[in-house]
């Protein structure tokens, strides 16, 4: 069975659609715009178990803040949030000004490198015994994504991406 199975994994082949590598050309390329963009961003995690207004936060935040050009907030997860700045000198203004809080909540905040990944994981129907810190490790290597593609081509056996 294992001589098998090591037989056919010689013989598998991507076709040359999937040997294209994800990213390669992007990595190559100097752009200082997005480069710049990532030194605008900063990533923010609210310390709470309570609910709270996500619209209020933003806007008690900006108004706290007093920034002189725009800030866009986006929601990663209930507590998880990215604060993309206009300007250095207000990312460096709220920076200077820490620590934060919203609703008596510390806000944690954290400058991005840009080599930082979001990923939210959720595993459904486990039972309620085996939800423990080492049954997720165990298992953190099964993700699922959801992605756009185009569905008049076959699936894709592998996918390669550069990461470095």
């Amino acid at each position: 069975m294992a001589e098998e199975l090591a037989d056919d994994l010689k013989n598998f082949k991507l076709t040359e659609d999937e040997e294209v590598i994800v990213g390669k050309d992007l990595q190559k390329s100097d752009d200082n715009s997005h480069n710049k963009k990532v030194a605008l961003m900063m990533i923010g995690k609210l310390l709470t178990d309570r609910p709270f207004n996500y619209e209020v936060m933003k806007r008690t935040l900006k108004s706290v803040w007093r920034l002189k050009d725009e800030m866009t907030v986006r929601m990663v997860n209930s507590i998880l949030f990215t604060f993309q700045f206009s300007s250095m000198v207000d990312k460096k203004k709220v920076i200077n000004g820490a620590p934060w809080f919203f609703d008596n909540q510390l806000l944690l905040l954290k400058e991005v490198s840009g080599k930082e990944q979001i990923i939210e994981i959720r595993v459904y129907n486990v039972p309620l015994a085996q939800r423990r810190y080492e049954i997720a490790k165990e298992i953190e290597h099964f993700m699922r994504m959801k992605m756009k593609m185009d569905i008049t081509k076959p699936l894709r056996r592998g996918l390669k991406i550069a990461t470095g």
